[in-house]
């Protein structure tokens, strides 16, 4: 069973990228599952895949970016210092054991599949040669989910250095002096790019994405908990609905650092642990001292800083 919510505005977000065959950029705060999109949809897709599209890979080809990345890390790494220490041990140093592709490259062999031509010149490549899962798809041509993760990191040129690579799908490696060219097939790549807003982002890059911002899901937080716990009993829904309250009245709170989805999920778990639901709707200054105690601890599950920590304990005393 799904334990992701996807809502209407995000599935119509969804369905235009595919339709226009451009990479989908979500934005919005921590936690409200822009990472998790990814592995949803490859789930789904994989299961059922659009109408024209190929089957798809079941996993998302995760790219995590750091401040460090280049445009070419996006499709492989080649280790250059490992093939020179072998080649002082006098190992076998060919050039193609030390190339590993990456996410996007990864989703381009697999739009080839093994039989294309075009694949002749990195079929040696050790992904090719050993048997692994991605391998299994290799047989025909597969559609795939690529995510660039947090794409805002990288420097600042490489979100324009990646603008015709992410159009065409097509890439050089250039230790082996090899083309990987565009094709035109039943497999679709789709490219899911997440940004946390830490900086702006090129013109030209953003004029080439649709843009999608996922706002905290503040009026599905009982539903959601309720997919991550299969054995829900009804009779607890009047006091998480009063737990979800208190819950958003200390999101709601000038905090430098605003509680996510994830941390609500283990704050509720915590709250139901210590057997502390039927006090949710009762006032704090009502509790017996023990139970005080342990509702000020929950705070740290939510709270990462003392001044937040402090103001959500003052809130929480006059609740």
């Amino acid at each position: 069973m799904s334990k992701y919510i996807l809502s209407d505005s995000l599935q119509r977000a969804v369905e235009i990228a595919l339709y226009l065959n451009r990479p989908l950029l979500l934005c919005g705060e921590p936690g409200t599952g822009k990472t998790t999109l990814a592995r949803e949809l490859a789930r789904r897709y994989n299961d059922t895949a659009p109408d024209g599209f190929a089957a798809f890979y079941p996993k998302p080809l995760v790219f995590n970016t750091k401040t460090t990345s280049s445009a070419s890390d996006l499709f492989y790494t080649y280790d250059a210092l490992s093939r020179l220490r072998d080649a002082y041990a006098k190992s076998d140093s060919a050039v193609e054991n030390y190339i590993d592709l990456n996410a996007l490259g990864k989703a381009i062999a697999l739009k080839h599949s093994i039989q294309s031509k075009g694949l002749e010149c990195i079929s040696q490549l050790k992904l090719f040669r050993e048997k692994n899962v991605l391998s299994d798809y290799l047989s025909k041509p597969s559609s795939s989910i690529v995510l660039i993760d947090e794409i805002d990191k990288a420097p600042r040129d490489f979100p324009n250095d990646i603008l015709n690579e992410i159009e065409n799908f097509q890439f050089d490696i250039r230790e082996m002096k090899a083309s990987i060219d565009s094709i035109e097939n039943e497999a679709k790549i789709f490219v899911i790019m997440t940004s946390n807003n830490e900086k702006s982002l090129p013109d030209a890059f953003l004029r080439r994405c649709v843009f999608h911002y996922i706002d905290f899901p503040k009026d599905q937080l009982v539903d959601i908990l309720k997919v991550h716990f299969p054995g829900w009993k009804d009779e607890f829904e009047n006091d998480v609905k009063t737990l979800t309250t208190k819950f958003n009245q200390i999101r709601d709170l000038p905090l430098s650092k605003k509680p996510a989805t994830a941390e609500y999920i283990n704050w509720v778990q915590y709250l139901w642990k210590q057997d502390l639901f039927n006090t949710a709707g009762k006032p704090f200054s009502s509790l017996y001292p023990e139970d005080q105690e342990k509702w000020k601890s929950s705070l740290g599950i939510l709270l990462k800083n003392k001044n937040d920590y402090n103001q959500a304990l003052e809130a929480l005393s006059k609740m």
